[in-house]
């Protein structure tokens, strides 16, 4: 997805695996619609709901390469993956640069490869002497364009934004700071498994084998049902005669809160809601990382 801004929908064309959408209204909305991952947009935005890409003075015409100025942590992580995309639609070359003082050593750069390179195994590295953004970018080749992580405490990092630096001293392609979010519980959950409070024990037993289910009525989460309560009661009684307390997983949540409910729900499919606490969705625990 992207806002309005120079080079964004250009960037977020050149990122997206389809048709990337502009967002015009509520950023949840539009990204739970689209399950999107990432947001380009002019500048970083405050809430890390997506992962974000920001362009500046970004040139997508004459560019002969994509760096990755990387320098440890999830920011590094997320330009590294940038920058191989951009390479692959591009059809330029694509690799991750680390660096070190030019009079130290050079054991943290190597480190921060090895730790990218199980996630990028097939994106080049290469280690530069550097002391400042312009010793820097001299080393990179011509026509470049430089994805860095946002900025941390790494001292990396602080060459690249610290006063002096400012991004001036950009390669010639353009600058990509990119930025880091948690997998949310939209964009990973399937539709919504539920039963209506109104089903019959015997009915819903025949029909479902699963441990737990949601109980809605009229979209809205009422409850959740054990299996075992149904077994335990008449094959006529009403699902709402033994259904408990509702227990779910918002939808803007990060994937890790589904860990929360891993002894309740087991396999289970754990109910999604969304903020006015309609039933909007499913999710397993163990989340189908390809998604």
């Amino acid at each position: 997805m992207w806002t309005r801004g120079r080079g964004c929908h250009e960037l977020a064309d050149l990122l997206g695996s389809q048709q990337p959408a502009r967002v015009t209204a509520d950023l949840l909305d539009a990204a739970v619609q689209r399950r999107s991952t990432m947001l380009v947009s002019r500048k970083l935005p405050p809430s890390d709901l997506l992962r974000a890409a920001v362009p500046i003075d970004f040139k997508r015409s004459g560019i002969k390469a994509v760096v990755a100025a990387v320098a440890g942590g999830p920011n590094s992580r997320t330009a590294a993956l940038v920058a191989r995309r951009l390479g692959a639609t591009l059809g330029v070359r694509a690799f991750m640069a680390s660096a070190y003082r030019s009079n130290g050593r050079r054991e943290g750069a190597v480190s921060v490869v090895e730790s990218l390179f199980p996630l990028v195994p097939d994106l080049e590295h290469r280690l530069i002497g550097a002391d400042n953004a312009r010793q820097l970018i001299s080393q990179l080749p011509k026509d470049c364009l430089l994805v860095i992580g946002a900025p941390g405490g790494n001292w990396f990092q602080r060459v690249l934004f610290g006063p002096g630096a400012r991004l001036r001293q950009k390669a010639a392609g353009g600058v990509v700071i990119a930025r880091s979010a948690p997998s949310r519980i939209f964009q990973v959950m399937g539709a919504p498994r539920f039963v209506s409070p109104y089903h019959e024990a015997g009915d819903v037993l025949r029909l479902h084998s699963h441990r737990v289910l949601a109980v809605a009525d009229n979209g809205a989460l009422v409850g959740v049902v054990r299996r075992s309560s149904l077994m335990a009661a008449g094959s006529s009684t009403p699902v709402a005669e033994v259904m408990e307390g509702s227990r779910s997983v918002q939808q803007s949540d990060p994937v890790s809160a589904l860990a929360a409910h891993g002894d309740w729900f087991g396999d289970s499919p754990v109910p999604v809601v969304d903020e006015a606490g309609r039933l909007v969705g499913s999710v397993n625990r163990r989340p189908d990382p390809s998604t």
